[in-house]
């Protein structure tokens, strides 16, 4: 099959040679040849024809006959399987699979998501998450499953869901079914409380201004992400024993000191002084 399909001389009836092979997988049931065309998603070469092996693999994951045993190997492919074709998996969920299956698709994305090391790999499973989270009767049932992962850790799912510094976020439609819906208002608050609570803040950090800039450009709703974070604000202050002293302090006095408060404190860390006295004025 490799030589077929990649030979200058029979290479031009590759989609002929893939169509055979997925037609004998079906009707014989063959684990071999299923795997067989899993291989070629990890070649070096295979880029010229990965487009028709995905289809032909998209076919048989719907065939009456190997349905569930394709959804099988994909499983073990996703569990297990050589990472050079993550980006073909994540493509084969995120397609019909994950809109017509979508708790299948779901659980080889987590094995996808969990195992992916590399940025290009990390871009595409992250992408298949947001584009199944894309249609509206998906969206939730997404978000409350990757909150359920990352009650157990890792937050990798959460992170690629909810990152808003992609052209295909989902944010500002995670933000817009929050302001109309108290299950997802909670569902989305949970979602950060756990993301804040990460060991790495430096990755939520980015995150977090990812969303800034989004509600600063007026994509996201200024005043429900503001109930969303409030919590968590309040979870953060509240832990202070100068709490009480912010609390006194009129909204506006309020305001500003945190505001100027922060940004000093953001100078300072990034000049390097992070226990630097203020300078007098």
């Amino acid at each position: 099959m490799q030589k077929l399909v990649t030979d200058p001389k029979t290479k031009k009836y590759a989609r002929r040679v893939i169509n055979v092979i997925a037609h004998a997988a079906a009707e014989c049931r063959s684990v071999d040849l299923l795997d067989a065309l899993h291989t070629q998603l990890k070649r070096p070469r295979a880029e010229s024809h990965r487009v028709l092996v995905e289809g032909a693999l998209e076919a048989l994951l719907f065939h009456p006959a190997v349905a569930a045993l394709t959804q099988e190997r994909l499983w073990q492919w996703s569990y297990r399987g050589d990472r050079a074709a993550f980006p073909s998996l994540a493509a084969l969920c995120g397609g019909r699979l994950g809109h017509e299956y979508t708790f299948v698709a779901l659980a080889r994305l987590r094995h996808l998501i969990i195992r992916a090391e590399i940025p290009e790999h990390r871009r595409a499973v992250a992408t298949a998450l947001r584009k199944l989270a894309r249609d509206p009767e998906l969206r939730q049932p997404i978000l409350e499953k990757v909150v359920a992962w990352a009650r157990d850790k890792p937050l990798a799912g959460l992170i690629m869901l909810l990152d808003a510094r992609c052209d295909d976020m989902v944010a500002d439609q995670f933000v817009n079914d929050a302001s109309g819906n108290k299950v997802a208002f909670d569902r989305l608050v949970e979602a950060w409380d756990l993301l804040t609570a990460s060991d790495d803040q430096n990755e939520i950090a980015d995150l977090t201004a990812g969303w800034s800039v989004q509600r600063d450009q007026g994509r996201l709703q200024p005043l429900t992400l503001a109930e969303v974070w409030e919590p968590i604000v309040r979870k953060v202050m509240s832990g202070s024993p100068e709490a009480s002293f912010i609390g006194a302090m009129t909204p506006d006095t309020r305001a500003d000191t945190l505001q100027f408060a922060m940004s000093r404190s953001i100078t300072m860390r990034f000049n390097g002084y992070r226990d630097a006295p203020s300078e007098p004025r």
